[in-house]
């Protein structure tokens, strides 16, 4: 007499494969897994983009002080640091064509009077809660869409 059962055990031996409930469960559990892992793997990239905009405007001010000690001014338009303008930033390249930009770097003058630099988000960083950033004449670093004491850089 043959036994038979309501849940056959399937030999891998015979080459069967997988079920389609198998391989929907999967499916299933690889999108919640996903859906969790997607917020967060984006912010950490998003604030990645962040410390390399810091970082190129520390860079950035830096070369501004060595054009003023060699020129006697301060240089009033990214093309004196012979940089393209605009110039886009990504994590690639420096500078990056504007469809795979991050940031807008931008020299920044009031009444013919250098201020410093402003990185502006463009692209996927728009959705940074920190907005900007910029860097004034004495090298401070701040970001522009911040509460106080929310720290962004």
């Amino acid at each position: 007499m043959t036994r038979t059962s309501l849940f056959p055990v399937r030999s891998w031996v015979s080459g069967g494969g997988f079920s389609l409930l198998e391989l929907l469960i999967t499916l299933a559990i690889s999108a919640v897994l996903l859906l969790v892992a997607l917020p967060g793997y984006q912010e950490v990239q998003r604030r990645s983009y962040r410390l390399l905009a810091s970082a190129v405007l520390a860079e950035l001010w830096a070369q501004q002080e060595s054009y003023r000690r060699y020129a006697g001014d301060y240089a009033t338009a990214l093309t004196d640091l012979g940089l393209p303008d605009p110039y886009f930033i990504a994590a690639s390249e420096q500078p990056s064509p504007s469809g795979r930009a991050r940031y807008r770097l931008i020299l920044r003058v009031e009444e013919g009077l250098y201020q410093g630099f402003a990185a502006q988000p463009v692209n996927h960083q728009l959705r940074d809660h920190c907005g900007g950033l910029t860097i004034d004449v004495l090298g401070m670093i701040a970001a522009t869409g911040v509460a106080d004491g929310e720290r962004c850089h």
